[in-house]
C-alpha cells in the first residue's frame, strides 16, 4: 500500500514541481444565477496565458471573449479584457477567474477550478465599470466534455421564423428638439384619458403585451418610481410628483380594493369605512390618464405634444352600493423616464407582426384616441387673441391633412319642405369667426322636387362660377352638410369648373359627425371635443340655421300668396306683387280701394275688397 501511494507521488511530482503546459482546449460550466456551458482555448508561453473563452446559455445563444493570464505554481489567473462575439441585445460581464490546477486521482483528467469576480460589464457595444461586482464558481477539465456539450446541443431551441427580431429590443428612443420659453408664443397644459377599450386603443390591455404589465414590471424593478396622486397643499392636483411610493404600495394602489364598512361587534351599528386591498387584475385597468403639455415653437415652425405623466386609472367599490367611485389615478409615473423602457416594449399588432412598433412609438405618433377632461390655457393667449387664431388654424390644418392655413371657409346646407321651396345657403368664416356679411342664399332654379344632391350641385355651380367670374378668391376649406352623396354632386360641380384640385373639400355626416373626403370610402373621425371638430359643427350648425330661416320666410310668402290665389281675378304673378308692396296679408285685407289700386287694377281692387269684407 505504501508503494503504490509513493509510486502515485512520483507520477504527480513533474506535474506540481516542474510545471505543467495548460495550451489546449477545455470545458466545463460556469455559475452566473444560473450554469453556462464554458469552452476555453489555452495558448502558454513560459507562465504567460492568452486564449478565448466562450460561455454558451440555454437557448443557444453564445458570448466569446479573449483573455490573458498567468500561471503561478497550481494557481492559475486568466482576466478577459475584449468581447470579440456577442449577440445583438445582449450585455456580458467580463471576468477574473482564479483556479487551482490539479490532476484529478481518479479520473486522471487535468482539472482547473476556482471562482470567479467582476465589476465590468459590455452592453451596447460600450464598456462600463460597475459599483457592485458580481461573483460565481466554476469548474474545467482538459479536452471537450462530450456529455456536457451533448447537454447543451439539445437545449439550443430551433428559431421561431425565418429571422430574428432585433429592432426593438435594441431600440433607442428618438431624443426631443430642445425646448427654449422665448420661442414658446403659445402653451396649454391638458388632461386626458385614453379608453382601452375603444377599438383603436385595444392594443395597449393585449394579454400578449399590455401596457400596465410592462410599467408595473419597470416600477418592480426600480426602473420606474410610482408617485402618490393625492392632492396635498403644494401639489392640488397630486400630479406633480411630489409623493414617491415604495413599489409595495404602488401595488396595493392598483389592487382591486373596496371600501367596507366597520361594523360594532356589541351594538351592530356602523362606525366608520376603510380601505380592503384586493388582489391585483391587470385587465380591471381599462384607462389612462396621461398630463401633457402642448405648444406652439415659432423658431421650429411646429405645433406639438409633449407627455409629462401617465397614471393608470381605477375605480374603487363600495360595500352594499351597485355603482363604484369615479375613476381616478391609482399613482403617476413620470413619462420622460419611462421612454427608454417603453421604447424596448413592441406592441401587438394583429394586422402585422412585422410593424415594429413600440409604445414610445405609439405615445409619439399619436397612435391612439383619447378625450380631454380638462384643460389649462395660459394667460398668453387670452391677451393675445391673435395667437389663439393662429394655434387653432393651425391645428385645423393638421387634423384635416391640409398644406395651408383655412383663414377662409364656406359651408353649404339645403333645405326644403318635401320638395318645396327648396333654397340653399352658405356661410363664410374667416381666421375662424363667422363673416355675416359674406353670407349667401341661393332659390333653387333647376330642380324640381326633393332632390338633395342636385339642388347641391346646383348651389355649388352657382357660387363658384360667380366668385371666379368676379376673381373674389376662392376659400381654402369647403365644408359640405351631408354624406358621401352631397359630396359627390360638390365636387361634380368643382370639377366642371376646374377648381377641384385647388380647395380641400370635406362632407360632415350628423349621425357620428364623420368627416369625408372625395374618393375615400373611410371616414375621419376626430376626437368630440377637438377644437376643430367645434369649428367645423358651428359652420354646419350656423349654414342650417341661415338657410332654414330664409326658407321658412320663402314657405310663409308662398303660403299666403296661396291665400291671394283664392281671390276671383288674382294670379301667382299679383298675388306676389300684392305681397312685396304691402309686406303681409294683415295690410292688404285692412287696404281700400284707393289704395289698393296703386298695384291692381279696379276690378282687382274691388274682388280683394270685397273678399276680405272692407268697407271704402
Amino acid at each position: 500500500m505504501t508503494i503504490k501511494i509513493y509510486g502515485l507521488l512520483v507520477l504527480l511530482l513533474p506535474v506540481l514541481a516542474f510545471g505543467q503546459d495548460l495550451s489546449g482546449k477545455w470545458s466545463g460550466s460556469l455559475t452566473q444565477g444560473r450554469p453556462y456551458l464554458m469552452e476555453i482555448t489555452v495558448s502558454q508561453f513560459g507562465k504567460v496565458l492568452n486564449g478565448a473563452s466562450r460561455f454558451t446559455g440555454d437557448d443557444g445563444d453564445f458570448v466569446e471573449m479573449r483573455f490573458t493570464g498567468i500561471i503561478d505554481g497550481t494557481t492559475v489567473t486568466m482576466n478577459e479584457n475584449e468581447v470579440s462575439i456577442i449577440p445583438s441585445g445582449l450585455s456580458c460581464a467580463l471576468k477574473k477567474l482564479t483556479g487551482h490546477f490539479r490532476v484529478d486521482s481518479a479520473t486522471r483528467e487535468m482539472v482547473i477550478e476556482g471562482n470567479w469576480t467582476s465589476n465590468r460589464v459590455y452592453e451596447n457595444k460600450q464598456y462600463h465599470n460597475v459599483p457592485v461586482s458580481s461573483s460565481g464558481a466554476f469548474r474545467v477539465v482538459m479536452g471537450i466534455n462530450l456529455q456536457l456539450a451533448k447537454k447543451a446541443k439539445k437545449a439550443i431551441r430551433p428559431l421561431d421564423g425565418y429571422f430574428k427580431k432585433e429592432n426593438i429590443p435594441n431600440a433607442k428612443i428618438a431624443p426631443l428638439a430642445v425646448l427654449r420659453e422665448a420661442d414658446v408664443v403659445f402653451s396649454r397644459r391638458i388632461w386626458r384619458e385614453i379608453d382601452l377599450r375603444e377599438k383603436n386603443n385595444q392594443y395597449m390591455a393585449a394579454p400578449k403585451g399590455r401596457l400596465i404589465d410592462a410599467l408595473m414590471d419597470a416600477v418592480s424593478a426600480g426602473a420606474l418610481t410610482a408617485y402618490d396622486p393625492i392632492p396635498s397643499k403644494d401639489d392640488p392636483n397630486g400630479d406633480q410628483f411630489g409623493t414617491p411610493l415604495t413599489t409595495e404600495k404602488a401595488k396595493l394602489k392598483l389592487a382591486d380594493s373596496a371600501v367596507m364598512n366597520i361594523i360594532d361587534k356589541k351594538t351592530g351599528d356602523k362606525t366608520g369605512s376603510k380601505m380592503v386591498a384586493g388582489e391585483f387584475n391587470p385587465d380591471s385597468v381599462v384607462k389612462f390618464r396621461i398630463k401633457e403639455d402642448e405648444f406652439f415653437d415659432k423658431q421650429r415652425s411646429v405645433y406639438e405634444y409633449r407627455i409629462i405623466g401617465i397614471a393608470p386609472v381605477i375605480r374603487h367599490k363600495i360595500e352594499g352600493v351597485a355603482t363604484a367611485f369615479d375613476y381616478q389615478p391609482a399613482f403617476w409615473l413620470y413619462f420622460p423616464a419611462a421612454r427608454k423602457m417603453l421604447a424596448k416594449k413592441e406592441i401587438v399588432n394583429n394586422r402585422n407582426d412585422a410593424a415594429d412598433l413600440s409604445f414610445d412609438d405609439a405615445f409619439s405618433k399619436r397612435l391612439f384616441t383619447s378625450y380631454i377632461i380638462k384643460e389649462r390655457i395660459d394667460q398668453y393667449e387670452k391677451l393675445n387673441p391673435d395667437i389663439r387664431t393662429d394655434r387653432l388654424l393651425t391645428q385645423m390644418m393638421k387634423d384635416l391633412r391640409m398644406n395651408q392655413l383655412p383663414r377662409h371657409i364656406e359651408c353649404f346646407d339645403n333645405s326644403n319642405f318635401q320638395g318645396k321651396y327648396p333654397v340653399s345657403a352658405i356661410v363664410v368664416f374667416k381666421d375662424g369667426k363667422p363673416s355675416k356679411k359674406d353670407y349667401r342664399h341661393f332659390n333653387v332654379k333647376t330642380v324640381e322636387g326633393p332632390d338633395d344632391f342636385a339642388t347641391m350641385e346646383e348651389a355649388v355651380l352657382r357660387r363658384y362660377r360667380r366668385v371666379l367670374d368676379e376673381e373674389t378668391g376662392l376659400p381654402q376649406l369647403i365644408v359640405i352638410d351631408g354624406g358621401k352623396g352631397q359630396l359627390s354632386s360638390a365636387i361634380k360641380s368643382l370639377k366642371l369648373l376646374g377648381i377641384d384640385k385647388q380647395v380641400t373639400v370635406i362632407g360632415i355626416a350628423k349621425r357620428l359627425e364623420e368627416l369625408y373626403y372625395p374618393g375615400d370610402q373611410y371616414p375621419l373621425y376626430l376626437d368630440k371635443r377637438s377644437e376643430t371638430l367645434k369649428v367645423i359643427q358651428q359652420l354646419r350648425d350656423e349654414a342650417h340655421r341661415f338657410g332654414i330661416t330664409f326658407h321658412r320666410k320663402k314657405r310663409d310668402k308662398g303660403t299666403l300668396a296661396t291665400e291671394l290665389e283664392l281671390i276671383e281675378g288674382i294670379g301667382k304673378t299679383t298675388a306676389e306683387k300684392l305681397l312685396k308692396y304691402f309686406k303681409s296679408v294683415k295690410k292688404i285685407r285692412e287696404a281700400n280701394t284707393e289704395v289698393l289700386q296703386e298695384v291692381v287694377n279696379t276690378k282687382q281692387a274691388k274682388a280683394i275688397v270685397e273678399y276680405f269684407g272692407v268697407k271704402d
